[in-house]
């Protein structure tokens, strides 16, 4: 089987979604079909697993990238989905407040600044270059067009989560299985030869790389953290949604991904703290921990010592091994930049300097801050952290007024958004399409209206 064959896949995927799309066309449902799509874009490589040649299939797909059957089904929808989503902006931007004016004037303002220093870092002949900045300059229109076209005050407008509450946790439940089986198959595509000699078996699941995987997953759990605060009528749903990414997060052996995730869910318990009463504040704090350990304890205790085959379940076991020792090897890795002698892996050393080793072009590193800086110089650099930074005074001060838990997470996906970069290029799609969609709904949290909306009323009879 050819891979154009298999991409067949991605126009099927295309053809469902603009099935949606003609049956529901409010911005909510809009920003949800981009955000299946984005995770079923890799899908056709789920195939190669169950062929015997996995290995040559795998390799030779990852080194070709996605062909044009699935870039063309990509391009076509996401067209579709800007055009109809440019239509509720335009529609919304007439009646709009000084407030949320005020916001889109920024971000053309952004925009406009990212395309100067475009143009004042040009490369002529670097194609590359050029498709970064256009991932950039999408990543603002789409983060622009959709607040608007959610903030609309006629016709539906809102994101409708409960109806796609049961086929987003279908499609994660799917992400988790595939995971499983491609650490205990041994097939995954990708591996890591630690030091001590293990190879450590990594899952991608549908999104062609276990890093990615773990990005994904991330929001996908701070995302079920701040729908369980805003609608409490969806709590044990969004617990099980938790839950479920956390397995996906463990089977990547995705350190950057749980690091950064942990880090933001201590900080934001600590937040939460002093801003309100919550009862169930605690839960998004614990279920990743408790996941982790559960999955690492039953194999250790419950598994591994009763069954006579341990090839598979061996492998589980490793991931945790490796999450385990990431805070110890991040120690000894800053005592090494400060000159210390300290002895640490080979693997540690490289993955760490892979993503901030500068360059340009294709031989810059894998952080997207550092490419970002190559492609659009100080210049863009300063619209857009600019716009970060406005995104996060709005924030805190969203955050701090209200007392809402849900706000507090809101500014946790802004900040996990903001590490990305310093671990993968967000310029590559669909990093940049996500990043727009989970900011989105976080944005009209934090843009102030004159009356209190029907939405918020709901939200707060909960």
């Amino acid at each position: 089987m050819s891979f154009n064959a298999i991409e067949i896949t991605n126009v099927l995927i295309v053809i469902v979604l603009f099935y949606v799309i003609y049956r529901r066309r409010d911005a909510g449902s809009l920003l949800w079909v981009l955000f299946f799509y984005c995770t079923l874009h890799f899908s056709f490589a789920i195939y190669p697993l169950f062929s015997s040649e996995h290995t040559l299939l795998l390799g030779n797909l990852h080194l070709q990238g996605s062909g044009r059957l699935a870039k063309m089904s990509a391009l076509s929808l996401l067209i579709c989905v800007f055009y109809l989503l440019s239509g509720h902006a335009y529609a919304t931007y007439s009646q709009s407040i000084v407030s949320e004016k005020r916001v889109v004037h920024c971000i053309l303002a952004g925009m406009i600044t990212v395309f100067g220093g475009y143009i004042f870092n040009l490369r002529p002949g670097d194609f590359l270059q050029l498709k970064n900045t256009v991932s950039i300059e999408a990543m603002l229109f789409l983060l622009m067009v959709g607040f608007l076209g959610l903030r609309g005050r006629q016709g539906p407008g809102k994101m409708d989560e409960r109806f796609w509450i049961v086929p987003g946790l279908s499609i994660l439940s799917l992400m988790v299985c595939v995971s499983v089986f491609e650490v205990v198959s041994h097939r995954s595509w990708a591996g890591t030869l630690e030091t001590s000699g293990a190879l450590v078996y990594r899952a991608s699941a549908t999104l062609f790389n276990p890093n990615l995987l773990g990005i994904w997953a991330s929001l996908v759990y701070l995302g079920c953290a701040f729908h369980m605060f805003e609608s409490k009528k969806d709590q044990k749903l969004m617990m099980l949604g938790m839950i479920l990414a956390s397995g996906a997060i463990y089977f990547t052996g995705s350190r950057s991904a749980i690091l950064f995730l942990m880090m933001l869910l201590i900080v934001a318990f600590m937040v939460t703290i002093t801003v309100t009463r919550e009862k169930l504040r605690w839960v998004p704090l614990v279920i990743l921990p408790m996941t982790v350990i559960l999955i690492y304890a039953s194999l250790h205790w419950l598994i591994i010592p009763f069954v006579a085959d341990t090839v598979g379940w061996h492998e589980i076991e490793l991931l945790a091994l490796r999450f385990a020792a990431t805070p110890k090897y991040l120690v000894y890795y800053g005592l090494m930049v400060l000159g210390y002698e300290v002895q640490i892996p080979v693997e540690i050393a490289i993955s760490m300097e892979g993503r901030f080793i500068g360059g340009t072009g294709a031989g810059a590193g894998d952080g997207g801050w550092i490419a970002l800086h190559n492609d659009i110089g100080w210049l863009g650099m300063t619209a857009i952290l600019g716009l970060w930074l406005l995104a996060l005074c709005r924030g805190l001060i969203s955050c701090f007024s209200n007392h809402y838990v849900a706000h507090v997470y809101a500014l946790a996906v802004l900040c996990y958004c903001l590490l990305i970069g310093l671990v993968m290029r967000f310029q590559i799609f669909p990093v940049w399409v996500l990043i727009s969609i989970v900011l989105t709904p976080c944005l009209l949290h934090w843009v102030p209206q004159d009356s209190i909306s029907t939405q918020s009323k709901l939200v707060r009879s909960d």
